[in-house]
Order: C-alpha cells, then structure tokens, then sequence
C-alpha cells in the first residue's frame, strides 16, 4: 500500500485503535505520517538532499516500523541510519580536506599573481629606463649633428 494510503488509513483509524496496538505515541505517528509527503515529493521532483535529512528520514522510517513492531525492518533501518552517519562523517572529512587543499592552490595562485605583477612593474621600469637612455643617445647624435652642420657654415 502507498505511504500516502497508509497515512489516510491510519489518520482514520487512530481513534479506533486501543491504547496498547502501537509501541509509540499516536502524536509521533502523526508526525511521521505527515513527513511522508516529503519523502514522496523528493525522489520524485530529484531535490538535493544532504546526508542530515537522508538520516532523518530513515530515522522517521524506523519510528514507524518499531510503532509497527516490525523488528526485521527496524534492524535494517537501524543499520541503514549507522551506514548514512557514517559516510556523512566521511563526507565531511573530504570537505574540509578538499577545502584545505583549494586554499593552498588559491596561496599558490595568488602568490604568483603578486610574483608577475611584480615582473610587470620590473619590466615596465626597464622600459621607462630604456627608452630615456635611447631619447639621449638620439638627442646627442641631432646635437652632435646638428653642431656639425653649424661649424660647417
């Protein structure tokens, strides 16, 4: 049977049912129902899902098969919420390893930067340099013409 047809079901039965039918409280069952919809809507639109809300859902899940007292699914999920924390924790490690390495090659990239700006300024300095020496050996050779043409007269 569908989540949903279960949640009417049960919805409609609640006050039906005695005391002692479920191992939970009816108000943890109603919040688990109600959370069937975003456990349907998820899969089906493929929304993101961080490994929080995978554990949580799971979680809900075995909330309902102990209310149940199905204990074959409730080992299972049980298990299945130890396996997602797991890998969450593994997850996170690789995150901050990952992070760690981005700085260092963002340092890297960023030292460099500063290195060839530096070389520009280097080069551009040269430059300047190289052309007012050039400026002065032409001004020298139009003087040192310009003498010559003078003493010829």
């Amino acid at each position: 049977m569908a989540p949903r047809l279960w949640a009417k079901v049960f919805k409609e039965n609640f006050p039906k049912l005695p005391d002692n039918a479920l191992s939970v409280p009816q108000d943890t069952l109603r919040r688990i129902f109600a959370q069937l919809s975003e456990l349907r809507h998820t899969p089906v639109h493929r929304l993101p899902i961080t490994a929080g809300d995978t554990s949580r859902i799971i979680t809900s899940a075995l909330s309902l098969a102990e209310a149940l007292q199905d204990t074959a699914r409730s080992a299972v999920l049980a298990e299945l919420i130890s396996e997602v924390e797991e890998e969450a924790r593994a997850l996170g490690q690789n995150i901050v390893a990952l992070e760690a390495r981005i700085t260092l090659e963002l340092e890297d990239v960023d030292r460099a930067r500063r290195e060839l700006d530096a070389e520009e300024r280097r080069i551009l300095a040269q430059q300047t340099v190289e052309d007012w020496e050039c400026r002065n050996v032409i001004r020298s050779v139009l003087m040192d013409s310009e003498r010559k043409v003078l003493a010829d007269d």
